[in-house]
């Protein structure tokens, strides 16, 4: 994975026809108030990452190799959707979407075939934006 992939959790998708890509909470013109102050805050432990991923893949056509399925964000970034465990997945992209299981340890690898920028983890994708091309296993 490139050095500038972060990454990204609980983002929404809103899918290519409504002109925008994954979200978090805040709309990019949305006005925020500045943070409040933690008083006596201690960040909490890193947390590893899971030893593999759900990741929702194309059907090869006729015995081809397995594509997996990438995003355009807003700001031009390419995500890809990764789910840390199979009901996550079936939850946040239905039954029929294929996928493909990934270790973790070759998103490097999987970052030069498929070139990404950040990874969004169990991102919950509408129902008109779910991919139902049969399996990828």
């Amino acid at each position: 994975m490139a050095s500038s992939s972060a990454w990204v959790h609980a983002a929404t998708y809103l899918g290519p026809d409504t002109g925008s890509g994954p979200l978090t909470r805040f709309e990019r013109d949305e006005v925020r108030p500045a943070p409040a102050p933690l008083p006596d805050y201690e960040p909490e432990a890193p947390v590893d990452p899971p030893p593999v991923l759900y990741v929702p893949c194309d059907r090869p056509a006729s015995g081809g190799d397995v594509a997996v399925q990438t995003r355009v964000m807003r700001d031009g970034r390419t995500a890809l959707l990764a789910y840390t465990a199979l009901d996550r997945f079936t939850a946040h992209c239905g039954h029929q979407t294929p996928w493909v299981l990934v270790y973790t340890a070759k998103l490097g690898e999987l970052d030069r075939v498929f070139p990404f920028d950040v990874l969004l983890l169990d991102v919950a994708v509408p129902h008109q934006y779910r991919t139902t091309a049969g399996t990828c296993q």
